[in-house]
């Protein structure tokens, strides 16, 4: 929490973030928690997963 200059309430945050939550700070402005949202095509052109799986599936 030192380190990056967090509000001692963050840490509770930081330790139950969900799966596409995270916790953005720049500079000296205080602390965000966002959630990132992404549209079906966007998950869809950035699945990394394929490789690791074989699949056949391609973006069409």
């Amino acid at each position: 929490m030192r380190t990056f200059g967090f509000d001692p309430s963050t840490a509770e945050v930081l330790q139950t973030l969900q799966p596409g939550h995270f916790v953005f700070k720049y500079g000296s402005v205080p602390e965000t928690h966002v959630q990132h949202v992404r549209s079906d095509i966007e998950v869809t052109l950035t699945d990394t997963d394929e490789g690791m799986r074989g699949d056949a599936r391609k973006v069409q």
